[in-house]
């Protein structure tokens, strides 16, 4: 991350900070870990919302 300014996602809030690689690592690390809870998203998709600390995924 220190190698970066900025980046810029392909999708979502632009430019998001170098900061935000460790909070995906994170969170990542507790989906993998089943420490996080399954939560609907904000529209109809046939998938879950998992999300930590400003970080999340959708499975």
């Amino acid at each position: 991350k220190d190698a970066f300014d900025v980046i810029y996602p392909a999708h979502g809030t632009l430019p998001l900070p170098p900061e935000q690689i460790d909070k995906l690592i994170a969170a990542g690390e507790k989906l993998r870990a089943g420490a996080l809870s399954p939560q609907e998203p904000p529209f109809p998709m046939p998938a879950k919302m998992y999300i930590h600390d400003g970080a999340g995924f959708y499975v």
